[in-house]
């Protein structure tokens, strides 16, 4: 699945409340994961028909499948520059925010509209599914987020980024249900672990770089110019996205 950060800056907001605070919030948010996943009733093991071959083969074979899939292939490279974006957007949003005149605890309740609108797009995403297709989700989000930093750039007030924010984070539990479904949907069983294993590991493993990037953004532009230099990236992944023929014709069923 894609990584989007709608929810780890609430931790600021929380612990601006109470220092115990997000220590509990996660603790409880484990016991919670813990209890849904025992809820789960079907079988989801699969029963493989012929012995496991190498560790390296088995790589390999979910590296060619992966690579055979236009849509997937596209949509990971896509995921991971967007979580570059939103890891560098995080540390740009605080110094953006202080440079606006903010409080610390002000500070924390601009990044807490992340959770306020990741949780808005969590409970919106299962109808906004059933009525776009993927690859209109796909290519639209990336869109959205490249267009709505630059009146973050321009943005007065601290208080004003606030709505900025929740629609960007909106957005990404969107893109979680649609396209990763989507993704879940077409893998087939037998390579699902291999498949999600390398897309997990490009997605997420690109997320380092976003600090990096938004050190040097900050130090030789400033939180304004680093957030333009944001969204030029993302309107560039958009643009991608966009001429990609993966993703603008129909996604084709992957067959076993």
């Amino acid at each position: 699945m894609s990584r989007h950060p709608p929810l780890r800056p609430l931790g600021g907001l929380l612990y601006g409340v109470a220092h115990v605070l997000p220590f509990l919030a996660d603790a409880l948010s484990y016991v919670a994961s813990f209890l849904t996943v025992s809820a789960i009733r079907a079988d989801l093991r699969v029963r493989r028909t012929e012995p496991a071959g190498s560790l390296w083969r088995e790589v390999a074979d979910g590296v060619r499948w992966l690579v055979g899939q236009p849509f997937i292939r596209v949509t990971v490279v896509c995921v991971a520059l967007t979580n570059v974006m939103f890891q560098a957007l995080t540390l740009v949003l605080i110094v953006l925010a202080r440079h606006l005149g903010a409080s610390s605890g002000l500070t924390s309740a601009v990044l807490g509209f992340f959770g306020c609108g990741g949780l808005a797009g969590a409970f919106a995403a299962p109808w906004i599914q059933r009525r776009l297709a993927p690859r209109t989700v796909a290519i639209g989000s990336t869109w959205l987020w490249g267009l709505l930093l630059v009146p973050i750039a321009a943005m007065p007030s601290p208080l004003m980024l606030g709505p900025l924010v929740a629609a960007m984070a909106f957005i990404g539990p969107v893109w979680n249900v649609v396209v990763v479904g989507y993704q879940y949907k077409v893998i087939p069983d037998h390579m699902l672990g291999r498949v999600k294993s390398i897309v997990l590991l490009v997605s997420w493993g690109a997320i380092p770089f976003g600090s990096l990037i938004a050190g040097g953004l900050l130090d030789h532009t400033g939180p304004r110019g680093a957030v333009l230099a944001l969204s030029g990236l993302t309107l560039l992944v958009a643009l991608i996205a966009s001429l990609s023929p993966g993703l603008r014709r129909a996604a084709v069923l992957a067959e076993g």
